[in-house]
């Protein structure tokens, strides 16, 4: 890591931790008579409980089923799980937000409640660094993984906050905000703003900060490298994109047209396509960059294997519309859904 890397991940927890932030505003009492704000209910069990899946819940015989699943009573709104494997924590619609220890998908904690009225629309998480960032309206909270305690909150650059990426270390974080596209340090700050035609709607950042990867309303990426200079705006389809992610120098695309495709960040060439048979609505990329799964508007998860992009299987079970993906420790991949319903997935049922 740069002294300059060292440097700004030091003043990310300082920043978000203490100076120019403050806690989440409480509930506002409602007028006449009292209301629950479930946001701030711990999940009881059954709920934290990952009950089994009996094989015929699949609906077809021989079919794969989860390894466990919840009934969180609420649609699951964001899920982020570390790139070190675990926890997995799940922010729910109008709910509570909770973490899970992997692979064993152990109850782990309740987290303070997210201020009243806003629900987080992305979550990016690292348990070295013990810090977890929310986009909840136009504000970026900070998040203690191992105490669920509020850490910070700070302004976003305008808007509110669609989409979210970070570095490996934290010193950059990427938004989509109000429809624009921008590069703030670990503080929060502006340091770059991003041109890009139409609306942002996505994000992605490499690892190391080298490559950065907007995705506006009418189905256009913009890539850039650390400057505009070489920077190129890719068209893969007239349809939205649905899904960013950088694996080595390739740029992974899941577009609302049902194609996976990937791009080499050198030239922004097109270097694979696959055709998914289904409009995608979620990406997930493993940690070590072998497997990618999308998650379709057929409710079906399928999977493939990197960098190749060779099927390894589709994943049935989900009865409403998947609305969060995310690999965990161990191969363990889970799936969210609009009824909350959360589902486990077994290494074996997605190892290529």
């Amino acid at each position: 890591m740069t002294p300059r890397r060292v440097f700004l991940a030091a003043v990310l927890a300082a920043s978000l931790g203490t100076t120019g932030c403050s806690d989440p505003a409480p509930p506002d009492p409602a007028a006449g008579i009292p209301k629950l704000d479930q946001r701030a209910r711990a999940l009881p069990p059954p709920e934290t409980a990952c009950a089994p899946v009996a094989p015929s819940a699949a609906g077809a015989p021989g079919a794969t089923v989860p390894r466990c699943a919840l009934n969180l009573g609420r649609a699951v709104g964001a899920l982020a799980v570390p790139p070190e494997g675990s926890p997995a924590i799940v922010s729910l619609i109008h709910a509570a937000t909770a973490s899970w220890t992997l692979p064993a998908m152990t109850y782990a904690l309740a987290f303070d409640p997210l201020p009243a009225e806003q629900e987080a629309r992305a979550i990016v998480a690292s348990a070295t660094r013990d810090r977890a960032l929310f986009a909840v309206g136009t504000d970026l909270l900070a998040y203690a993984p191992s105490s669920g305690k509020v850490a910070g909150r700070v302004a976003g650059p305008g808007g509110i906050i669609h989409d979210l990426a970070w570095t490996s270390d934290g010193a950059w974080i990427v938004v989509a905000a109000g429809g624009k596209a921008f590069v703030l340090d670990a503080t929060g700050k502006v340091v770059r703003a991003l041109a890009v035609d139409g609306s942002a709607l996505h994000v992605a950042v490499a690892a190391d900060g080298t490559h950065t990867a907007v995705a506006n309303d009418v189905g256009a990426i913009r890539l850039l490298g650390t400057d505009d200079a070489a920077a190129r705006t890719l068209t893969p389809s007239l349809q939205p994109v649905e899904g960013l992610a950088f694996v080595g120098d390739l740029l992974w695309v899941a577009g609302s047209d049902g194609t996976l495709r990937a791009f080499a960040t050198s030239s922004g060439d097109e270097v694979k396509r696959i055709d998914a048979g289904a409009a995608l609505t979620r990406l997930a990329v493993s940690a070590d960059g072998r497997r990618a799964a999308v998650a379709a508007r057929d409710r079906v998860i399928r999977v493939y294997a990197l960098p190749a992009g060779a099927p390894v299987g589709s994943l049935t079970w989900h009865r409403a519309q998947i609305t969060a993906l995310a690999w965990g420790a161990d191969g363990t991949l889970l799936s969210g859904d609009g009824d909350g319903a959360l589902a486990v997935w077994d290494p074996s049922a997605t190892r290529p």
